[in-house]
């Protein structure tokens, strides 16, 4: 926490040496791995006697985010996020139940943003706050359809290659819960790093208005 609120005012503070985002767009659209650890499931599944056995912590990912300058260090972002993963419980009698959870969120926010800070290289971190949708089925699930608040937070880099294109790195945490039927609740959010493609819409040059007779 402290790491980050050091970031965020590093990034304010250095602002009037960074150039302004205000009245820019960005469309990211990338994909990765997204870290979901479940210690709770595994330790209650355990206790129950079914433990969980080929955990694949790391899973697809993807993110799709769209942003626009509302400051010069400023950004409003609505950003798309997919996961999926699958694990097993190994029953008392040897047979495994198979379970599949795919994820699906959307977060409104804002980002502290460093406009090339680093030359072509602008640091920036988020917050923001949505919705999740997570879907769990399995053996024994009846309905594994959840829709709850959700919440994101992170930082990352953009290298811009030109004034219109470049990419980016981020590290996210996603908040999401779910619940395995019988043995306890599981997070279906995690901690997601992606490489994105960006493309970037420079602000509109400001028009002097012009009014006859003056």
């Amino acid at each position: 926490m402290s790491r980050g609120l050091s970031l965020a005012l590093l990034l304010l503070a250095s602002g009037a040496q960074a150039s302004s985002i205000d009245g820019a767009g960005r469309i990211s659209i990338g994909g990765g791995l997204r870290w979901v650890p479940n210690w709770w499931l595994v330790e209650r599944a355990a206790e129950a006697g079914t433990p969980v056995v080929d955990h694949l912590q790391l899973g697809p990912s993807g993110i799709a985010s769209f942003g626009y300058g509302v400051a010069a260090w400023l950004e409003l972002a609505i950003d798309l996020f997919v996961g999926w993963e699958q694990f097993s419980t190994l029953q008392p009698d040897g047979a495994k139940n198979v379970y599949s959870s795919l994820m699906g969120a959307g977060m409104v926010g804002a980002r502290l943003v460093g406009k090339q800070l680093w030359g072509p290289v602008s640091p920036w971190l988020t917050a923001q706050g949505g919705a999740l949708f997570s879907s769990l089925a399995g053996p024994g699930i009846d309905n594994g359809e959840v829709l709850a608040p959700a919440f994101a937070a992170g930082g990352g880099l953009d290298v811009q290659l030109s004034d219109r294109y470049g990419l980016s790195f981020d590290v996210r945490y996603v908040y999401g819960r779910n619940y395995l039927e019988g043995i306890s609740g599981m997070n279906v959010g995690g901690v997601m790093g992606t490489l994105s493609f960006v493309i970037f819409f420079p602000p509109e040059p400001k028009r002097e208005l012009v009014v006859p007779g003056f």
